[in-house]
């Protein structure tokens, strides 16, 4: 094989039905959950608000959660690249 080949690898493989199904259904879970967890914080602000007597400077918690959960996803992506996406996903829900 020379320098300017590519060896393309088969990718024909395809999993079993019941495999697939089984395999969105997590994935649609873990999104389920990714979705929960980011409205979570704007729903239940008001009524920290409210409690903490600070509803009209409670609104940057929303921000600061948003922002830390972009920064983290920097740190995810390296360890997903070190220990395998499988195990980071589970680990992260």
């Amino acid at each position: 094989m020379t320098q300017n080949e590519i060896q393309l690898q088969d990718q024909s493989a395809t999993l079993p039905t019941g495999k697939l199904f089984l395999l969105f259904l997590g994935l649609q879970i873990a999104l389920f959950l990714s979705f929960v967890d980011s409205t979570s914080v704007s729903t239940i602000l008001p009524v920290i608000g409210t409690d903490l007597d600070a509803a009209e400077s409670i609104t940057w918690a929303g921000t600061a959660f948003l922002v830390a959960n972009t920064s983290f996803q920097i740190v995810t992506s390296r360890l997903s690249d070190i220990f395998g996406r499988k195990l980071v996903l589970i680990g992260s829900l």
